[in-house]
């Protein structure tokens, strides 16, 4: 979660700040949103792969 939190405040800082138009809130968003779905599958995988 941490780690998270700080890469959506550095997408938002660049995306928001040092880019300009509206385009790159978008793009932002979208990065966002990929990273939340890179970790989820990564957590199904480990979930898929459990010996019980």
């Amino acid at each position: 979660m941490l780690y998270r939190d700080k890469e959506f405040a550095f997408i938002s800082k660049f995306y928001f700040e040092l880019k300009k138009g509206t385009m790159w809130y978008t793009i932002a968003e979208n990065k966002k949103k990929e990273m939340v779905k890179s970790r989820a599958l990564d957590l199904q995988e480990y979930y898929e792969n459990l010996d019980y």
